[in-house]
């Protein structure tokens, strides 16, 4: 006995046929905007990255020029007045209060110049620390979105070549059925 299909009922296959392409191809159109939406934020964070490598430099060049001149001031101010004694006999004071505060004044100032630069020069390095380990969250954001980019692009080909065999199964039926 021959199997005869009506012509409404190869209709319905038709159309049943073409309702899973569809939801293949609306699949298709998610993954692709998926996908966009992924280069864009790539984009977006190797701009960022950039910016940080602009800030790094910045940064390292501040804290060179820093560092030259302090070096440069260390030995022509610095130096002599650190060498300064503590106790300036030759100071005149009314009263030994004053002699001693003078001292004390003197004694904080020699600790400040040197300190101060070095807390400088210390805080300028954190900051670039900071940017450092800013950057290297950036790049591992940066290689997880694309391998994200990578698995969307794998599904973006398994859905085509879905959607090219479900066609070939709706272009053999129609031609068995005819």
């Amino acid at each position: 006995m021959k199997w005869r299909l009506l012509p409404w009922a190869m209709s319905f296959f038709i159309v049943l046929g073409s309702v899973e392409v569809r939801g293949a191809t609306s699949q298709v159109t998610r993954v692709r905007k998926q996908i966009k939406s992924l280069r864009k934020e790539i984009k977006d964070l190797k701009l960022s990255a950039q910016s940080l490598d602009e800030v790094h430099a910045k940064l390292l060049k501040e804290l060179d020029e820093f560092e030259s001149k302090f070096k440069a001031r260390m030995g022509v101010i610095v130096v002599p007045l650190l060498s300064w004694p503590e106790r300036l006999f030759t100071l005149r004071a009314d009263s030994w209060t004053e002699l001693e505060h003078a001292a004390l004044v003197m004694k904080e100032v020699k600790k400040n110049l040197v300190r101060e630069p070095l807390k400088l020069m210390s805080t300028r390095e954190i900051r670039i620390e900071e940017v450092t380990a800013l950057k290297k969250n950036l790049e591992e954001n940066i290689s997880e979105l694309e391998s994200k980019k990578e698995l969307f692009g794998l599904r973006l080909e398994e859905l085509k070549t879905f959607e090219k065999k479900k066609a070939r199964a709706a272009a053999q039926s129609t031609d068995k059925n005819n």
